[in-house]
């Protein structure tokens, strides 16, 4: 609920569609970040590398070991994946430049984090009333899959956590949440009567 109202509300083209993918990919930031063009293939992100946010540097590999991983475009990231390729071509041909990553500024460089994290969290407060980070959108998406039926192992692998047991204790508020939709759908099952 809070996501619909407030991608309206971002003017910033670019920025809006890197927080739309961001929620709806589960990517970190300094992963999608780093994404180049040839990274998105298909129905498929391969998540290999990452943008160091101090140093603003690409690195190889992504956090962590288990962090390496391919990420399933759903029907909703497609679109999405679509329409912000045909705003980044156009971009690139009124500017002027070539850029290999698939987010990147009016020169072709790689956005950078803290810009988009303060327009993020200035635009939270002012439409939602309270500052979230960008990694929240990360949360938000792990919470979204499970409600939506996803298992602790699909949601686990698709954040590119090495251990489901991780991303459990991360998310325990989710999975007490959905033990108490069990308990109640286990309470409206007769057997007997």
């Amino acid at each position: 609920d809070e996501l619909m109202r407030l991608l309206p509300e971002l003017k910033v083209d670019i920025e809006r569609y890197l927080i739309a993918f961001l929620a709806l990919s589960g990517l970190r930031i300094g992963e999608a970040l780093a994404l180049q063009k040839d990274d998105i293939d298909g129905r498929i992100i391969h998540v290999t590398k990452t943008l160091n946010l101090q140093t603003r540097t690409i690195q190889e590999g992504a956090k962590t070991y288990s962090s390496n991983r391919d990420v399933w475009i759903q029907d909703e990231l497609f679109e999405l994946i679509k329409d912000i390729r045909k705003y980044m071509m156009k971009t690139s041909m009124l500017c002027g430049f070539r850029s290999e990553f698939f987010f990147c500024d009016f020169e072709g460089r790689p956005l950078q984090y803290d810009r988009v994290n303060k327009y993020f969290r200035e635009n939270c407060e002012r439409v939602l009333g309270r500052r979230l980070s960008l990694h929240s959108l990360r949360h938000s998406h792990a919470s979204l899959m499970f409600e939506g039926g996803a298992s602790l192992e699909s949601v686990s692998l698709r954040l590119g956590h090495s251990d489901s047991l991780i991303t459990k204790q991360i998310y325990l508020h989710v999975t007490d949440r959905l033990k108490e939709q069990y308990n109640e759908t286990f309470n409206q099952i007769r057997i007997l009567s």
